[in-house]
């Protein structure tokens, strides 16, 4: 039988998650809401933003409240909680699986 031994774990403070450029910023919706209201085309809105035209019309299409208009605050929560949604690793929902791994690793 091997024994190993493992250095002590150090615990880091949770720092606040830092969101991706790859999505869009609350301050980029309401700045997309405001251009939009004022009729500018979704294309000088794009470049305005350093974004693709097509991002522009997806969040503006995606992101609608039920009256059909784009409000950046209420599209912003809708991307929050599309972005949290809990998902099951594999592992865990598949038992079968989970006793394989386990088998497996008890061989070590």
């Amino acid at each position: 039988m091997r024994v190993r031994s493992y250095a002590a774990i150090t615990m880091v403070p949770e720092q606040p998650a830092v969101i991706s450029a790859r999505y869009l910023s609350e301050e980029e919706r309401i700045t997309i809401a405001a251009r939009h209201r004022c009729g500018v085309s979704l294309r000088s809105i794009a470049a305005g933003r350093g974004r693709a035209p097509s991002t522009v019309s997806r969040e503006l299409r995606r992101n609608r409240n039920a009256a059909g208009q784009y409000r950046p605050h209420y599209a912003q929560n809708k991307a929050r909680t599309r972005r949290q949604r809990p998902r099951q690793g594999k592992i865990a929902g598949l038992p079968e699986l989970k006793a394989y791994v386990q088998a497996m690793l008890g061989r070590w």
